[in-house]
């Protein structure tokens, strides 16, 4: 498709690829003006019902559906005006969906297409509606599902929605990970230098040990000049007069002391690259962290806990790995190989240039090993995320495990998983294990050329034997470097791998935006309304259909409906949890998009069905939303709260632990404790979901009493099956299929006798049932 960027009122939307550049150029030429095409799309299943290929394609004014006719070649196009169409819709059928079009009043189906193609097309509905009313065709949010396939080469990716091991930009994940050594400048200024200097003094005790204890000291008979660095500075030292056994008893203690310098300088190269090291990935975790805090709850919809807690903690910890020990390991054999190869070819070009003939081969195939590997260490990585998850599941479900007797399955898929990553890491271990070996052989076969022809050099009286033992030492220390270096793209892989896991969290972008400027609540007096909001988890698929309701201040407001009503979307509306995808949501007529999240938060109060407890005190949960209360402000909360005198039973009172989410305490127990933190949270606008459902007689009344005291001057929004809870209700909100149906008072809905009228009759009537069972 093709697109005028010069034309900003008419945004370009291109849903599909596949539509043959003649049909483009064919339609806008029949386009006014000289307009262009501002929608295109392919459907996979013509109007017979048989596979076949049809476009949609549509500008500012017209819309056409053409269709191949494979007999003669030709295209057959059937053309209708967009500004007749006054509703898009797909219809899901057996086999197949069509989109369907209401112009001039006639419902018309314009394509056919597979399943696959559903989510396409319910864009292109939205876009035929936009042009139906005259408005700009704007681009529509991708897909939102997590991706399988790579959106740059199209590889099946080793883990959905993750990176994509042959499009990681290695070198651009390196540069934003050493960023974070901005804060830790002088540190690293300082590991530098270090690394320099141990990378040069390492070479000294070779070239001291062979070239000058050889040739300087053992083969003269006296000592008159010392060779520091091969043909290039030699010092004269006969005028000192000392004997053999003086000089020999100096470089002795020279090689000591460069030894007892090295090991110095590692200890302070050891301490500072941990500091430094674990100071940046401290910092990385914590941006980590925090910036997860700030996610909307969408993005936890979309991800695993396990998965987020190995980014957190395993991906962390190999980014810690590769700062300690990579980064300077890495630039320690970097120095040396460029130190060892300039003293190799100080001290023979000739055998150096031998020497070395092998390398770009062994470059070669580490390219070419990389390339081949990469993905299998990605997929150990992701299937160790999964596993992760795996057992995080299990384990936070422990109890549900315990109760239906599911420990062998969760055993099985334990081991399912566990046998994966074995799988996998035992491909790529052997993958590794069958291709090192060689390259260490081709790395080192250039030094059999060394030993023969410096040999002969030695022989012919050419080279001396100090010279080619040093050659020889040189030699072996440089092909260690050169072999751990094959092995760097794998390891380098893998961690970038991890970092840039680390990136893509911390990249993720939060739904729910909070105003830069946004407006700070103190005081509100608690109106809440909603105007034509419209929402769907899946943007596709409306759970909201423009509910509108004015609540007013002080105002108890029961939710009605059955489950998937859209009860609890309605409260993740007033909270603030999604933002609408259209109409808004204002508190005392502020649209609460231009108002501080947190300031916001601070107004509200939520009591739920399931009440979370987080492991610590009593006291530390009751005063969780206010961490600066003092003991007789908690007390206080929990009289109100009914929850006083059970708290006093136990041994220390409020400074008994209540175990993992509460576990030591009943159900009863831990949701007034949870009522006692909304009241030391003295929130302005109150949720009740489900607060008393499951609960028997004695504890609903001791809480029905305590949220008697907490509803008091606040606006309430509460949700309940058992309506009969809901009767003290101002006014009760009945929601079904994600619209308002019914609003007004329990008296006033019973004189209607709609949906709430018949709710309330069937609940009486099995609640009859039951009292007579």
């Amino acid at each position: 498709m093709v697109g005028d960027d010069s034309e900003p009122e008419q945004i370009p939307l291109v849903l599909s690829d596949t539509v043959p550049d003649h049909i483009v150029q064919r339609f806008e030429d029949e386009l006014e003006d000289g307009g262009k095409l501002v929608l295109g799309a392919t459907a996979d299943i013509l109007p017979d019902g048989n596979f076949g290929t049809q476009w949609l394609l549509a500008g500012a004014k017209k819309l056409w559906v053409v269709t191949s006719n494979g007999d003669d070649g030709h295209e057959k196009a059937t053309e209708w005006p967009t500004d007749r169409i006054t509703k898009a819709e797909v219809i899901s059928n057996v086999g197949a969906s069509s989109l369907i079009a209401d112009i001039d009043g006639d419902q018309i189906e314009l394509v056919r297409f597979s399943g696959y193609q559903r989510r396409t097309f319910h864009r292109v509905a939205k876009h035929l509606e936009s042009l139906g009313k005259g408005e700009t065709s704007k681009p529509i949010s991708q897909d939102d599902r997590k991706r399988k396939y790579c959106e740059s080469c199209n590889r099946l990716l080793p883990e959905v929605g993750g990176i994509c091991p042959a499009c990681l930009k290695r070198g651009k994940v390196l540069i934003r990970l050493l960023s974070y050594l901005r804060p830790h400048r002088l540190k690293a200024t300082v590991m530098v230098m270090l690394m320099g200097a141990v990378a040069m003094m390492e070479l000294m005790p070779t070239y001291l040990t062979t070239k000058v204890l050889i040739d300087d000291l053992l083969q003269r008979g006296d000592v008159s000049s010392l060779t520091l660095i091969p043909h290039l500075l030699t010092v004269e030292v006969s005028e000192y007069g000392w004997s053999r056994p003086m000089w020999l008893g100096l470089l002795v203690l020279t090689i000591l002391g460069v030894r007892l310098s090295l090991i110095g300088l590692n200890v302070l190269q050891g301490r500072l690259g941990a500091a430094l090291g674990l100071g940046v990935t401290r910092d990385i975790r914590a941006s980590l962290y925090n910036h997860l805090q700030r996610l909307s709850l969408s993005y936890y919809d979309k991800m695993r806990v396990g998965t987020l807690m190995s980014r957190v903690l395993s991906d962390a910890a190999s980014v810690n790995h590769f700062l300690i020990d990579g980064v300077p390991w890495v630039g320690i054999m970097l120095l040396r190989l460029v130190g060892i190869g300039a003293l190799l070819f100080l001290l023979d070009p000739v055998l150096a240039i031998f020497s070395l003939v092998t390398t770009p081969l062994v470059a070669l195939l580490s390219r070419k090993y990389y390339r081949k590997v990469r993905s299998l260490f990605h997929r150990v990585s992701s299937r160790s995320a999964r596993l992760s998850g795996t057992v995080n599941d299990a384990l936070g479900g422990i109890r549900v495990v315990k109760a239906f007797g599911q420990e062998d399955q969760e055993i099985d898929k334990f081991a399912f998983h566990n046998d994966a990553v074995y799988d996998a890491g035992l491909i790529a271990g052997q993958t590794e294990a069958n291709y090192f070996p060689w390259i260490g052989f081709l790395v080192t076969s250039g030094a059999f050329v060394v030993y023969y022809l410096g040999g002969r050099n030695v022989i012919m009286g050419t080279m001396t034997i100090g010279t080619m033992m040093a050659f020889i030492g040189y030699l072996m220390q440089f092909y260690a470097p050169v072999r751990w270096l094959t092995r760097i793209n794998s390891w380098v892989t893998r961690e970038m791998a991890a970092a840039e896991r680390i990136f893509e969290v911390l990249d993720s972008q939060s739904e729910v935006e909070d105003s830069r400027n946004g407006k700070q609540l103190t005081e509100i007096e608690g109106a809440v309304t909603l105007e034509d909001v419209v929402f769907g988890y899946d943007p596709l698929r409306k759970v909201l259909k423009n509910v509108s309701i004015d609540i007013k201040p002080g105002e108890m407001v029961g939710l009605v409906g059955r489950s998937g009503a859209g009860k609890t979307t309605i409260i993740n509306m007033i909270c603030r949890f999604y933002d609408p995808q259209e109409g808004r949501v204002t508190v005392d007529g502020m649209n609460l998009k231009d108002v501080s999240v947190k300031s916001w938060h601070s107004n509200l109060g939520i009591v739920s069905q399931e009440s979370f407890l987080f492991h610590g005190t009593i006291s530390d949960n009751i005063a969780y939303a206010k961490s600066d209360a003092g003991r007789e402000e908690i007390i206080q909360a929990a009289r109100a709260a009914n929850s006083h005198n059970f708290v006093m039973r136990f041994p220390d009172g409020y400074d008994t632990l209540v175990g993992e989410r509460g576990v030591r305490l009943s159900g009863g127990e831990r949701q007034r404790i949870a009522i006692a933190r909304a009241i030391l949270h003295n929130p302005k606008v109150l949720i009740l979901d489900e607060a008393t459902s499951s609960l028997d007689t004695e504890t609903e009344q001791l809480i029905q009493e305590a949220l008697a005291r907490l509803v008091e001057n606040r606006t309430v929004f509460a949700i309940a099956h058992r309506l009969s809870t809901l009767t003290n209700a101002s006014r009760l909100l009945v929601i079904d299929d994600g619209k308002v149906v019914e609003f007004g008072s329990h008296h006033e809905l019973m004189e209607k006798e709609g949906i709430y009228a018949n709710l309330v009759n069937a609940q009486q009537e099995l609640s009859a049932i039951q009292a007579v069972g």
